[in-house]
């Protein structure tokens, strides 16, 4: 009788023991659920906040290898048939010149997607304080973007924008800084980069508007 009990006490231990075991195991962590694919419409928003941080390399990253054109007007018209390090040109200037995308509204149609855009600059907000209104278009290929092109319409703000650049702005460069608008109509000497080119602009439009 005794034999027995202590066998029955021994298996109670054993399964006190076994559960307790169960209970203190540390578990797995359970797995999280792979991130989505970006999007379209993502990948825009990613391109915008990474040009108003300034974050070229992250900007560029996003446009496919052969891209199809790049068009931010102003201050570029439009380049058809880029390469991608003529991307990485544009976007350094843009960058330089503190350009800021304002993208709203963008609604994917097809292939592309279609925003509300503002635009600002370090020259736009001294020519146009509100900055200037129009549209963005973005196509792409293969997950990223490969045609951009941004369209500012005739209107108050536009008229005054090209109005002032190429008269007032223009013959003020001409008169008082040529040796730098030379730099600006090159190419980057070795040494410095389209960023600094941009920097330079933003400078000459601070300094056009103190001189008024």
């Amino acid at each position: 009788m005794v034999l027995q009990r202590t066998k029955l006490c021994v298996i109670a231990f054993l399964i006190l023991q076994l559960v307790a075991a169960c209970v203190s195991a540390p578990t797995s962590p359970p797995t999280p659920p792979p991130s989505p694919t970006p999007g379209p419409v993502d990948l825009v928003m990613a391109f915008q906040d990474a040009v108003n941080r300034g974050a070229i390399d992250e900007a560029v990253a996003l446009f496919h290898d052969d891209p199809a054109g790049l068009g931010i007007n102003p201050p570029f018209d439009w380049l058809p048939n880029l390469a991608l390090t003529d991307v990485r040109d544009v976007t350094e200037f843009q960058v330089g010149l503190g350009l800021k995308l304002a993208l709203t509204g963008c609604q994917l149609e097809g292939n592309a997607v279609n925003c509300q855009m503002l635009l600002n600059s370090d020259c736009i907000k001294i020519i146009v304080p509100g900055g200037l209104p129009g549209t963005a278009r973005i196509k792409f290929l293969d997950g990223k973007i490969n045609l951009l092109t941004t369209t500012v319409p005739d209107g108050d703000a536009a008229r005054k924008w090209g109005d002032t650049m190429f008269s007032d702005f223009k013959g003020w460069l001409y008169e008082n800084r040529a040796d730098e608008l030379i730099k600006l109509n090159s190419s980057p000497a070795a040494g410095t980069t389209w960023q600094k080119h941009g920097e330079l602009s933003g400078k000459l439009c601070t300094d056009w508007a103190a001189s008024k």
